[in-house]
Protein backbone atom coordinates (compact mmCIF):
# COMPACT_ATOMS: atom_id res chain seq x y z
CA UNK A 1 0.00 0.00 0.00
CA UNK A 2 1.59 3.25 -1.09
CA UNK A 3 -0.24 5.66 1.19
CA UNK A 4 -0.67 5.19 4.96
CA UNK A 5 -4.10 4.07 6.07
CA UNK A 6 -5.30 7.01 8.12
CA UNK A 7 -8.17 7.17 10.57
CA UNK A 8 -9.41 10.29 12.31
CA UNK A 9 -10.16 9.03 15.84
CA UNK A 10 -12.66 11.24 17.62
CA UNK A 11 -13.11 10.76 21.37
CA UNK A 12 -13.44 12.87 24.48
CA UNK A 13 -11.64 10.46 26.83
CA UNK A 14 -9.85 7.14 26.94
CA UNK A 15 -10.97 3.71 28.06
CA UNK A 16 -9.72 0.14 28.09
CA UNK A 17 -11.69 -0.70 24.92
CA UNK A 18 -10.52 2.42 23.11
CA UNK A 19 -6.90 1.64 24.00
CA UNK A 20 -7.35 -1.94 22.75
CA UNK A 21 -8.85 -0.63 19.49
CA UNK A 22 -5.98 1.84 19.06
CA UNK A 23 -3.38 -0.89 19.65
CA UNK A 24 -5.07 -3.24 17.18
CA UNK A 25 -5.24 -0.51 14.54
CA UNK A 26 -1.58 0.36 15.02
CA UNK A 27 -0.68 -3.34 14.68
CA UNK A 28 -2.55 -3.33 11.36
CA UNK A 29 -0.47 -0.33 10.20
CA UNK A 30 -3.21 2.30 10.53
CA UNK A 31 -2.14 5.84 11.32
CA UNK A 32 -4.39 7.40 13.96
CA UNK A 33 -5.03 11.11 14.19
CA UNK A 34 -6.74 11.82 17.51
CA UNK A 35 -9.03 14.78 18.09
CA UNK A 36 -11.74 15.70 20.57
CA UNK A 37 -15.41 15.95 19.53
CA UNK A 38 -15.38 19.69 18.90
CA UNK A 39 -16.68 21.24 15.66
CA UNK A 40 -13.68 23.57 15.29
CA UNK A 41 -11.17 20.77 15.75
CA UNK A 42 -12.99 18.56 13.25
CA UNK A 43 -13.05 21.36 10.68
CA UNK A 44 -9.27 21.77 11.10
CA UNK A 45 -8.72 18.05 10.38
CA UNK A 46 -11.40 17.40 7.72
CA UNK A 47 -8.91 16.34 5.03
CA UNK A 48 -6.62 14.27 7.27
CA UNK A 49 -8.38 10.92 6.71
CA UNK A 50 -11.09 9.21 4.68
CA UNK A 51 -12.57 7.47 7.72
CA UNK A 52 -13.79 9.13 10.90
CA UNK A 53 -13.95 6.70 13.83
CA UNK A 54 -16.22 8.34 16.41
CA UNK A 55 -15.94 6.79 19.86
CA UNK A 56 -19.13 8.00 21.48
CA UNK A 57 -19.47 8.89 25.14
CA UNK A 58 -21.47 11.02 27.52
CA UNK A 59 -20.78 14.05 25.34
CA UNK A 60 -23.31 12.98 22.66
CA UNK A 61 -26.22 14.68 24.42
CA UNK A 62 -24.57 18.10 24.15
CA UNK A 63 -22.69 17.79 20.86
CA UNK A 64 -25.14 19.14 18.28
CA UNK A 65 -22.58 21.50 16.72
CA UNK A 66 -20.03 18.69 16.47
CA UNK A 67 -22.52 16.34 14.79
CA UNK A 68 -23.53 19.09 12.35
CA UNK A 69 -19.86 19.57 11.39
CA UNK A 70 -19.42 15.78 11.15
CA UNK A 71 -22.43 15.46 8.84
CA UNK A 72 -21.17 18.31 6.65
CA UNK A 73 -17.71 16.73 6.36
CA UNK A 74 -19.21 13.37 5.42
CA UNK A 75 -21.61 14.79 2.84
CA UNK A 76 -19.42 17.49 1.31
CA UNK A 77 -16.08 15.67 1.37
CA UNK A 78 -17.27 12.09 0.88
CA UNK A 79 -15.91 10.83 4.21
CA UNK A 80 -16.99 7.60 5.88
CA UNK A 81 -18.18 7.59 9.51
CA UNK A 82 -17.86 4.67 11.91
CA UNK A 83 -19.63 4.96 15.27
CA UNK A 84 -18.75 3.03 18.43
CA UNK A 85 -20.93 3.38 21.51
CA UNK A 86 -23.70 2.08 23.70
CA UNK A 87 -27.18 1.54 22.25
CA UNK A 88 -28.30 4.86 23.74
CA UNK A 89 -25.27 6.79 22.43
CA UNK A 90 -25.66 5.28 18.96
CA UNK A 91 -29.34 6.20 18.93
CA UNK A 92 -28.59 9.82 19.85
CA UNK A 93 -25.83 10.07 17.23
CA UNK A 94 -28.07 8.58 14.54
CA UNK A 95 -30.65 11.27 15.28
CA UNK A 96 -28.08 13.86 14.13
CA UNK A 97 -26.58 11.92 11.21
CA UNK A 98 -28.41 10.67 8.12
CA UNK A 99 -28.14 6.93 7.47
CA UNK A 100 -26.25 7.35 4.21
CA UNK A 101 -23.21 8.96 5.92
CA UNK A 102 -22.72 6.19 8.51
CA UNK A 103 -20.53 3.41 7.14
CA UNK A 104 -20.84 1.15 10.21
CA UNK A 105 -21.86 1.34 13.83
CA UNK A 106 -20.63 -0.97 16.56
CA UNK A 107 -22.20 -1.49 19.94
CA UNK A 108 -19.71 -1.68 22.80
CA UNK A 109 -17.99 -3.96 23.57
CA UNK A 110 -16.60 -4.35 20.05
CA UNK A 111 -15.32 -7.63 18.61
CA UNK A 112 -11.90 -6.41 17.50
CA UNK A 113 -11.44 -9.19 14.92
CA UNK A 114 -14.65 -8.26 13.11
CA UNK A 115 -13.87 -4.56 13.47
CA UNK A 116 -10.39 -4.81 11.91
CA UNK A 117 -11.63 -7.09 9.10
CA UNK A 118 -14.33 -4.53 8.28
CA UNK A 119 -11.71 -1.76 8.26
CA UNK A 120 -9.42 -3.74 6.00
CA UNK A 121 -12.31 -4.26 3.59
CA UNK A 122 -13.10 -0.53 3.66
CA UNK A 123 -9.43 0.32 3.05
CA UNK A 124 -9.46 -1.89 -0.02
CA UNK A 125 -12.60 -0.08 -1.16
CA UNK A 126 -10.81 3.28 -0.73
CA UNK A 127 -7.86 2.07 -2.79
CA UNK A 128 -10.18 0.83 -5.51
CA UNK A 129 -12.22 4.05 -5.33
CA UNK A 130 -9.13 6.20 -5.83
CA UNK A 131 -8.80 4.53 -9.22
CA UNK A 132 -12.46 5.06 -10.17
CA UNK A 133 -14.51 8.01 -11.32
CA UNK A 134 -16.49 10.11 -8.85
CA UNK A 135 -20.16 10.91 -9.35
CA UNK A 136 -22.18 13.57 -7.56
CA UNK A 137 -25.78 12.49 -7.04
CA UNK A 138 -28.27 15.22 -6.13
CA UNK A 139 -31.88 14.48 -5.22
CA UNK A 140 -34.21 15.42 -2.41
CA UNK A 141 -35.54 11.85 -2.23
CA UNK A 142 -33.28 9.86 0.11
CA UNK A 143 -34.83 6.57 -1.04
CA UNK A 144 -33.85 7.32 -4.63
CA UNK A 145 -30.31 8.17 -3.52
CA UNK A 146 -30.06 4.85 -1.67
CA UNK A 147 -31.20 2.92 -4.75
CA UNK A 148 -28.75 4.77 -6.98
CA UNK A 149 -25.98 4.15 -4.44
CA UNK A 150 -26.74 0.43 -4.54
CA UNK A 151 -26.72 0.40 -8.34
CA UNK A 152 -23.68 2.59 -8.92
CA UNK A 153 -21.69 2.14 -5.71
CA UNK A 154 -19.58 -0.78 -6.90
CA UNK A 155 -18.42 0.92 -10.09
CA UNK A 156 -18.15 4.59 -9.04
CA UNK A 157 -17.15 6.62 -6.01
CA UNK A 158 -20.34 8.41 -5.03
CA UNK A 159 -21.01 11.66 -3.23
CA UNK A 160 -24.69 12.11 -2.44
CA UNK A 161 -26.42 15.31 -1.38
CA UNK A 162 -30.06 16.17 -0.90
CA UNK A 163 -30.18 19.72 -2.25
CA UNK A 164 -28.83 21.83 -5.05
CA UNK A 165 -27.28 24.23 -2.54
CA UNK A 166 -25.25 21.38 -0.99
CA UNK A 167 -24.14 20.37 -4.48
CA UNK A 168 -22.70 23.79 -5.37
CA UNK A 169 -20.99 24.47 -2.04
Amino acid sequence: MSEPKRILLISDKTSFLLNAMENRLKEKQYELIKISPEAEELEAHTEDAELYLVYLGEYVERAEMFFRALKNAAVEKGKEICLVGTITELSVAKNFLPENVIWKSYERPVDLEVFTKDLDHLTQKFEKASETKTLLLVDDDVSFLKIMTEWLGEKYRLVTVTSGMQAIT
